[in-house]
């Protein structure tokens, strides 16, 4: 286990998430939807046991949520993703801790193995970085030590974190698993992840019980 590890999820507000999807689904579910990718990937991490998590933004269902996984909720007083993210790698690293990673919240088949490689650095390595399954953008992202690297997500960020880290001159492993390299933002990530779990809503459904997803306010 690395001693301190914080684990850092960035969260819209659940009226803000997805919104490549209104054209697909009604607002509940597309919330619906946000909720449960978010509250399935709190309690994959919360098991695998490997340092404290927390929700960077979001609103009071998010922070029902981490309620219910008890995880901390942190208010996003950043303008941005990368913004917020930079902040809080910046604060992990001057404050010691062992490990910085990033994890997106729309993960619905992350698995605790997943989790896991994110921390199998090997001798030397600072840092390991897992892409989508496109190769396009970041979804994961471990920073071990005190390796000062600002955060760049959005379109293209594997390859300018792969650059980032070779300017650096900082060793790192990529991890490609189906659970780190599946997010869902478009039509055909949300087609393919009923194919793949034909009883999602179902399952959507457990994991928002006890959760008021269909109001709130951000935070």
């Amino acid at each position: 286990m690395v001693p301190g590890a914080r684990i850092l999820i960035p969260m819209k507000p659940l009226s803000d998430s997805k919104t490549r999807l209104r054209a697909a689904l009604p607002d509940d579910r597309r919330r619906l939807l946000s909720l449960a990718m978010l509250v399935h990937v709190l309690q994959t991490v919360s098991l695998a046991g490997r340092g404290q998590i927390f929700v960077l933004g979001g609103d009071d269902a998010v922070q029902q949520a981490c309620g219910l996984v008890k995880c901390s909720f942190v208010v996003d007083s950043a303008s941005d993703l990368n913004g917020c993210l930079a902040a809080s790698f910046e604060a992990a690293r001057v404050a010691g801790i062992g490990a910085a990673v990033f994890l997106p919240a729309d993960l619905p088949l992350l698995s605790g193995e997943d989790v896991l490689a994110l921390f199998y650095a090997g001798p030397g390595q600072l840092a390991v970085v897992a892409p989508d399954r496109h190769n396009a953008g970041t979804n994961g992202l471990a920073i071990h030590g005190t390796l000062p690297l600002a955060p760049s997500m959005g379109p293209g960020s594997f390859q300018r974190h792969l650059v980032q880290l070779a300017l650096a001159g900082a060793a790192y492993e990529i991890r490609r698993t189906q659970g780190l390299g599946f997010d869902v933002d478009t039509p055909d990530d949300l087609d393919l992840l009923l194919r793949l779990v034909p009883d999602w809503w179902e399952r959507a459904e457990g994991l928002a019980r006890g959760i008021d997803w269909r109001g709130g306010e951000a935070r």
